[in-house]
């Protein structure tokens, strides 16, 4: 029968420096619902209405098509996992797609072949039968059925997570055979922990609507765990089919093991909205449906709201598991964004050993964490003592359990203590919801039980507040973080620090490494990125007659600046005059080659370049003088040639030149650049901006009254050699100067005619040619005056 749990229950703190708070564990209470069943069908599998964090996947409803990330229309890992189990009339349909979803990972990751069975008996029975672990952190942790034997009360994905990321399980089917399973048996103790053939490492809980993030789970790790409703009325046997329309029958767990997006709607009892089915491995045998799966259709209104990967590694990557998490209920709490969490175990054994990983359980995703490890942390405050290792990163898009692989080994010492600290930060949110183990009773058909001791775990709601200890609360509880190390019987009392250059020269990275010397085991070892890059404050100057010595400095490949302890730093000499000088770093220390740089001094720009005095036979140029310069050339440019040709060399001391034997009114374009010579070296400057100019043209002749009337006078005068134009002036004897009239813009236009004009009056009139070229206007010489009488 299906259970529906749905409950909040409240736990009342006081943290230490601040007011009362209230810490929210949110757990299930619940009622039963009868409904008629077959024996395979009844209540193995309990619902709980904990609604998922929203994931970065399709959440679309059934029907919808997720080809994402490469996602076929159909998949099927059949052939890829082993052979379908069998519960018979027990109801551990949660243990067995537990460890379905278990073997299909370690197949998938290449642990095993599909010939792998672990042991459903095994988790089923110390789920319910909790036995202390190895380091006895556990020690009064319980999980208890309360109507139902062991193998006969159901269970829940959840619930399963911590009981198997607790080590209990996985074991191989040999160690404790299913069909050995006796509900009145008493099986001994050294088969919870010491049986174990893989370990979990991560459980991703998914929202069963997010079908793109189920499928890419499927393809990835081979199975994804699903509850559902199971009643016999909606399955057919002809395509071996599930369709529950209505979400009513017995609770059931299956596992998803691929999908078809084609499967005909027409292939169920009664028909969907859409076409699209999972392909489900059940646990009834192979006798049952299609040798022992069957196709369920999308749309399924009976299916969980939470479905569950389990990712298992081989049982030998760690020696222990520290933990204080021995209960397997979902309490949650909540910490304001930066608050920390954290752990503060002491070092079991007689042996040193690696502190290689931690995990945590989470409720929210995409959790960005600092996650820090101290050794020999004071009593109550899990962030004193010495401070190991530190590395960040971001929790996966799924709620659930994950183990975090540290980047540095730590070495801990038998009668220690050290402690995990996780800061934790919801981009999406200004709180993070974690898990803690603590003691309540769940639906009347299962408790919890969580034993915990002052001292072993704390809370810190926000980054201002004070270390909270999670036994004195109300309702003692403990996060859910565990650590994880290996044995090693060196205890690296001699120890030895080498360095590997980074060589600039060569761009090869070095390290500094740290060896035990007795085992030789590597105890950390740091990357020394190579010097690649010297930037100078500047790299071009004009010259000033100063000696210049620009600023260095000097980059790795990461782009993190190099201290200046660690080179030196020679320059050219000479470094006053024009000219590229050379920086060269040679590396010390930690680092080894050179890396050399170069500047530049160059004479300025020769500014200025204009017209002097411009005549009909010659132009004149002038300009600026420029500091340092012994001489100047001027260019002019060669139209036949097509280029600039040098026509003088003056000296420093001259700020003007005159082209001569040049033609009236001709276009000319000039140029300059200055140079310095100085101990046999002589340096150039860039070129001045080009002026464009003209020869003046001549002064216009035969100036004429070509015709007269009562109101306009006809001017008329000879051509001038390429002119552009003319310009018109008339005498304004009333004001007694002249007046432009018009600018004639032809060159070929050697008359114009001035209208409205005063009858018998007399008028003077002077013309004067101009050239133009570029911005550059030259005027010719004024006409002789012309009067003229009006008739």
């Amino acid at each position: 029968m299906i259970k529906r749990i749905s409950a909040v229950f409240l736990i009342t703190a006081m943290i230490i420096g601040l007011c009362p708070q209230t810490v929210y564990a949110e757990n299930e209470t619940g009622q039963a619902e009868n409904s008629q069943q077959t024996a395979e069908q009844g209540e193995g599998y309990h619902f709980v209405d904990l609604e998922l964090p929203k994931t970065a996947g399709t959440q679309s409803k059934a029907g919808v098509r997720a080809y994402g990330a490469g996602i076929p229309e159909k998949y099927d890992a059949r052939s890829l996992i082993g052979t379908v189990r069998k519960q018979g009339s027990y109801q551990t349909c949660w243990s067995f797609a537990a460890l379905a979803s278990a073997e299909a990972s370690l197949i998938t990751k290449g642990y095993a072949t599909n010939a792998l069975d672990l042991s459903e008996y095994q988790l089923a029975y110390f789920f319910y039968h909790h036995v202390t672990d190895p380091l006895g952190n556990t020690e009064g942790d319980a999980t208890t059925p309360l109507t139902k034997d062991f193998a006969n009360q159901g269970g829940n994905s959840m619930f399963t997570t911590w009981a198997l990321a607790g080590w209990q399980g996985a074991a191989l089917e040999s160690a404790l055979p299913y069909d050995t399973l006796s509900t009145t048996a008493q099986l001994p103790d050294s088969l919870a922990y010491g049986q174990d053939w893989a370990h979990m490492q991560n459980a991703y809980w998914i929202s069963s609507s997010d079908m793109e993030s189920i499928k890419q789970m499927v393809m990835q790790y081979g199975a994804v765990n699903i509850g559902y409703q199971e009643s016999g009325g909606y399955r057919n046997a002809t395509y071996n089919s599930y369709y529950n329309p209505s979400g009513t029958g017995g609770g059931h767990a299956v596992t998803i093991v691929g999908w078809d997006d084609a499967f005909s709607k027409e292939h169920f009892n009664q028909t969907p909205k859409e076409d699209g089915a999972w392909l489900i491995r059940n646990s009834w045998g192979t006798d049952s449906g299609e040798n022992g799966y069957f196709w369920m259709s999308y749309e399924d209104a009976s299916i969980s709201s939470q479905a569950f990967v389990f990712d298992f590694e081989r049982a030998d990557n760690y020696s222990y598991n520290y933990q204080y998490d021995g209960g397997n209920g979902i309490s949650r709490i909540k910490i304001n964004n930066n608050g920390m969490a954290g752990d503060i175990f002491k070092v079991y054994g007689s042996s040193p050993q690696i502190l290689s990983a931690v995990s945590l359980g989470i409720y929210d995703t995409n959790v960005k964490y600092k996650l820090s490890i101290y050794k020999d942390p004071d009593a109550g405050n899990p962030t004193s003592g010495t401070l190991a290792a530190t590395q960040s990163g971001t929790m996966p898009g799924y709620a659930g359990y994950y183990t975090i692989p540290l980047e540095k080994q730590i070495i801990l010492y038998p009668g220690h203590t050290f402690s995990v600290v996780y800061q934790l930060e919801n981009p999406s949110g200004n709180e993070v919801t974690i898990f803690v183990d603590t003691s309540y009773t769940n639906g009347g058909w299962i408790s919890f039980k969580s034993s915990t001791a002052a001292g072993q775990s704390l809370l810190k709601m926000s980054s201002t507040s004070g270390w909270y200890d999670l036994h004195t609360n109300t309702t003692p509880m403990c996060a859910r973080i565990k650590a994880f190390t290996k044995t090693t019987a060196c205890l690296h009392t001699d120890q030895e620090t080498s360095v590997t250059k980074a060589d600039a020269s060569k761009g090869t990275d070095g390290s500094i490494t740290t060896k035990c010397k007795d085992c030789n085991i590597t105890l950390s070892k740091s990357n020394i990125s190579a010097p690649n890059k010297i930037v100078l404050g500047n790299d071009s100057y004009t010259y000033d007659g100063k000696t210049k010595e620009p600023s260095v400095k000097v980059y790795d490949k990461t782009g993190k600046v190099i201290s200046a302890a660690n080179y030196t730093i020679s320059r050219s000499s000479g470094r006053k005059e024009p000219g590229t000088y050379t920086v060269k770093v040679t590396f010390k220390g930690n680092y080894s080659g050179t890396l050399s740089s170069s500047f530049k001094i160059q004479l300025g720009k020769v500014k200025g370049l204009k017209n002097g005095t411009l005549k009909t036979d010659s132009v004149q140029i002038k300009w600026n003088k420029l500091t340092g310069a012994t001489n100047y050339q001027i260019y002019r440019y060669d139209s036949a040639k097509k280029k600039y040709v040098k026509l003088k060399t003056v000296s420093s001391g001259k700020s003007s030149y005159t082209d001569k034997k040049r033609e009236a009114a001709r276009a000319y374009k000039y140029k300059i650049r200055a140079y310095r010579s100085t101990g046999g070296k002589t340096s150039y400057s860039s070129y001045s901006d080009v002026l464009y100019t003209a020869a003046k043209p001549k002064k216009v002749s035969a100036l004429t009254a070509k015709k007269k009337t009562k109101n306009s006078v006809k001017l008329a005068w000879k051509k001038t050699t390429r002119a552009d134009g003319y310009q018109i002036y008339r005498y304004n004897s009333t004001k007694k100067k002249w007046k432009k009239v018009t600018t004639i813009k032809k060159g070929t236009t050697v008359t114009y005619t001035n209208k409205k004009l005063k009858s018998k009056k007399t008028y003077q009139y002077k013309v004067r040619a101009y050239r133009q070229n570029g911005n550059t206007t030259v005027y010719g010489s004024y006409s002789k005056i012309l009067k003229v009488r009006t008739k």
